[in-house]
């Protein structure tokens, strides 16, 4: 796992592009995942779909993909991209998260291709990511805006909704990597 500082002025102009997209609900925040984990409170997210099913879906896809440009991240091939907005729930504490999953899940069927899943956190917030392992957290890494998290797809995770601030707003990108 490494993480990333991330441009001042993209995170500016990202969150400023985030006020003129159209999100849909997502009842849950993953299709799938854990559901037996104590401590999991997920009421959805609205999401921003960039790209797809090997589709641009947004206009704003080839702003969010320069991301990358300055990261010294080498990128094959992008699967997905969004955004997601989470909001504070009533009666949710520092203990809950969302559904545990994972982005990708079957790593062994394509061992010469590395998947990963690249998280920034766009705005000033809240709501931590936590990583599990062995049916209990792991590692626990801390909102703080401007911050990218890159990981291996098969790691098994979870937001965590915002309880002081209004939104969580968070880049989520999917994509693979060559191997030697």
């Amino acid at each position: 796992m490494e993480t990333h500082s991330i441009d001042k002025t993209f995170l500016e102009q990202a969150v400023l592009k985030t006020q003129n997209m159209k999100f849909v609900l997502n009842k849950k925040t993953t299709n799938g995942g854990k559901t037996n984990y104590p401590n999991i409170v997920d009421n959805g997210q609205i999401i921003h779909d960039l790209y797809s099913n090997k589709q641009v879906m947004s206009e704003y896809f080839s702003f969010y993909k320069t991301v990358f440009d300055n990261l010294n991240i080498s990128v094959k091939e992008i699967l997905r991209m969004k955004i997601n907005i989470t909001f504070p729930l009533i009666n949710y504490y520092e203990h809950n998260h969302q559904i545990p999953h994972y982005d990708v899940n079957n790593t062994q069927a394509t061992p010469n291709i590395k998947f990963k899943s690249f998280l920034v956190y766009l705005n000033d917030s809240d709501g931590d990511t936590f990583f599990f392992k062995n049916n209990k957290i792991d590692k626990r890494i801390k909102y703080q805006k401007g911050k990218g998290i890159l990981f291996d797809s098969n790691l098994l995770h979870a937001g965590q909704n915002p309880m002081k601030h209004n939104t969580r707003i968070v880049l989520n990108t999917i994509f693979t990597q060559e191997t030697n």
